[in-house]
C-alpha cells in the first residue's frame, strides 16, 4: 500500500511538485537527508547482482503483511516513481551497509591506486578491484578481476582473492594475473604465499613466480630488473593463447573471433603497446596463424 509520503518523495525526486514545496522539503531536516542520499548515490556504481525491482517487491509484500488497510488505486505512471525512489534508497542503503571500494581500468589504461594504508596497486588494462574501505585497518583484503601489480606496506597479512586462488604476503611486491582456469603470480620483493582453488600453495620468493594452468602448476624463474606491462611491455611464457588474446583485447580494444580452435596453444614472447597492430602481427605470425580484420574485429582463419 501506498503512503502519502511515498508519492510525495516520488514527486520530488521526479521534480513534480511545485516551487514554493521543493523549497520547503529542501531546507528542512529530512529533505536535507534525502538529498544527500541523491547526491551519494549519483556518485556510486550499483553491482550487477543487485535487483532494485525484486528489492522494491519485497518491500511491497512487508508492507502490506504489516498493514491492513484499504488502497486506493494509484496511476501507473505514480507507481514507477514511487519504485524508482525505494530503489534508489535501497541501493544506497546497500552501498552504505558494505563500504565497499571499486577501481575499474579502462582499455589500454594503467591505473595506480593508492591504498588507506599506503600500500599501491596498478591495474593493467580492463581489471577491476574491490576492497571493504571501513574494515581495512582489520582486514587487508582485494578482489581482483584481471592483472595487478602490488606494492605492500609491511603490516598485517594482505591478502589478493580471485576466482582462481589467493596470493597472502606480509609486506612486498609482486604481479598477479587472473584468467578462466589460470593464475600467474610473480614475486618481485619479499615472499608470498599462493594458494589456487583446489587450496593447492606455493611460495614464493624474489624472481620466482608459479602458473596454474586448469589446475597444473608450473614453477620458473624470472627477471624482475626487464620491463612489464607497467613499462609498455607484456611478457608471456608458455601462456595459453586465449590469455595473450585477451591481454590484446584489454589493451587495445580488439575483439578475436574464432578463438575456440586455438585454446590449447600456447604462447611465449613479448608485444608492445605502442602499436595495436604490430601487437597483433607480433603475436599471431609467431604462432602461425592467418587472421583478418575488420575496424577492430579480429577474425582468425581456420
Amino acid at each position: 500500500m501506498e503512503t502519502n509520503e511515498d508519492i510525495f518523495l516520488a514527486k520530488w525526486l521526479n521534480k513534480d511538485i511545485d516551487t514554493k514545496e521543493t523549497d520547503n522539503f529542501n531546507e528542512s531536516d529530512e529533505g536535507k537527508v534525502y538529498q544527500r542520499i541523491v547526491d551519494i548515490a549519483d556518485t556510486l556504481e550499483i553491482p550487477e547482482s543487485f535487483n532494485s525491482e525484486e528489492l522494491f517487491n519485497k518491500i511491497q509484500q512487508e508492507k502490506l503483511q504489516k498493514k491492513k488497510a484499504t488502497s486506493k488505486l494509484i496511476k501507473l505512471n505514480t507507481l514507477y516513481k514511487v519504485a524508482a525512489c525505494m530503489a534508489l534508497l535501497a541501493s544506497v542503503f546497500y552501498f552504505w551497509k558494505s563500504n565497499d571500494v571499486v577501481y575499474k581500468s579502462n582499455y589500454g589504461e594503467k591505473l595506480t591506486i593508492s591504498l588507506p594504508d599506503a600500500s599501491q596497486v596498478t591495474l593493467n588494462s580492463k581489471s577491476k578491484i574491490t576492497f571493504d574501505n571501513k574494515n581495512w585497518k582489520n582486514e587487508r583484503t582485494i578482489f581482483l578481476e584481471g592483472e595487478a601489480f602490488f606494492e605492500v606496506q609491511k603490516g598485517e597479512t594482505f591478502t589478493v582473492k580471485t576466482k582462481e586462488g589467493s596470493v597472502t604476503v606480509l609486506g612486498t611486491s609482486f604481479n598477479v594475473n587472473s584468467g578462466n582456469n589460470f593464475l600467474e603470480v610473480k614475486c618481485f620483493t619479499g615472499k608470498v604465499n599462493v594458494v589456487n582453488k583446489n587450496n593447492t600453495n606455493e611460495i614464493l620468493t624474489k624472481g620466482l613466480a608459479t602458473t596454474f594452468n586448469n589446475n597444473i602448476k608450473e614453477n620458473w624463474t624470472f627477471n624482475t630488473a626487464q620491463n612489464s606491462w607497467k613499462e609498455g611491455i607484456s611478457r608471456f611464457r608458455e601462456t595459453p593463447l586465449p590469455i595473450v588474446l585477451l591481454a590484446l583485447e584489454n589493451e587495445f580494444n580488439f575483439k578475436f573471433k574464432n578463438i575456440k580452435k586455438y585454446q590449447n596453444e600456447k604462447f611465449s614472447g613479448v608485444f608492445s603497446h605502442k602499436e595495436p597492430q604490430t601487437a597483433l602481427k607480433t603475436v599471431l605470425s609467431a604462432m602461425d596463424i592467418k587472421y583478418s580484420t575488420k575496424n577492430n574485429n579480429i577474425i582468425l582463419l581456420k
